[in-house]
């Protein structure tokens, strides 16, 4: 879906100016980026407006900040790493 969104934008940015395939392919890529960065940034006109980012953004967010899950495995790392911490603050105080 996300690849099918961007190429649909690639190809009509294309189509609007045909020498994006003779540029380098640094400065085409960093132009399309910039298409993409600015309809993303605007409010749809209509529904079938693309905007690739937006739910990239989401899921990413979904997973990362939002995840029960992730934040849950992140807790007992913590867990575990003050466990240790105190196994060798104990085995440091009895060799004293």
């Amino acid at each position: 879906m996300l690849r099918n969104d961007i190429q649909s934008i690639v190809d009509e940015q294309v189509n609007k100016d045909p020498q994006l395939l003779t540029r380098q392919r640094g400065k085409a890529a960093a132009l399309i980026e910039g298409v993409l960065s600015r309809q993303n940034d605007k409010p749809r006109r209509h529904k079938d407006e693309l905007q690739v980012y937006k739910p990239v953004g989401e899921y990413i967010d979904s997973k990362t900040t939002g995840s029960d899950e992730l934040r849950n495995h992140v807790e007992t790392i913590i867990k575990q790493l003050v466990e240790e911490a105190k196994k060798e603050s104990e085995h440091e105080d009895n060799k004293t």
